[in-house]
C-alpha cells in the first residue's frame, strides 16, 4: 500500500506580464494642472471643495464640465479662473 493511484498535481507556473508600465498622463484640463501644481491629490481637492473625487477626475480628464456650483467651489479654492495655454 505504499503508492497511491491519485494523479500528480501540476505545479503552478509563474506567469509574467510583459505589458508596459502605466505612466501618469498630464491632466487634460487647466483644473488638473492647477491641482498638480499645488501637489494636491484628488482626495485633498475633494476635502477642500466638497466636490466628489470621481467627479473631479472626470472634470480634469475633460469628460464633463463642472456644474455652476462646482465651478464656484473650484474657483474659490484656486483663487480665480484657471489659465489655459493660450493665455500665456
Amino acid at each position: 500500500m505504499g503508492s497511491t493511484d491519485q494523479p500528480r498535481r501540476a505545479r503552478a507556473e509563474t506567469v509574467r506580464c510583459n505589458a508596459p508600465q502605466r505612466t501618469p498622463k498630464a491632466p487634460a484640463t487647466p483644473w488638473g494642472r492647477l491641482r498638480g501644481a499645488r501637489g494636491w491629490s484628488l482626495r485633498e481637492l475633494e476635502s477642500k471643495t466638497g466636490v466628489n473625487a470621481g467627479v473631479l477626475s472626470r472634470i480634469e480628464r475633460g469628460i464633463g464640465g463642472p456644474t455652476p456650483d462646482q465651478a464656484r467651489r473650484l474657483l474659490a479654492v484656486f483663487d480665480g479662473m484657471p489659465r489655459t495655454r493660450d493665455d500665456d
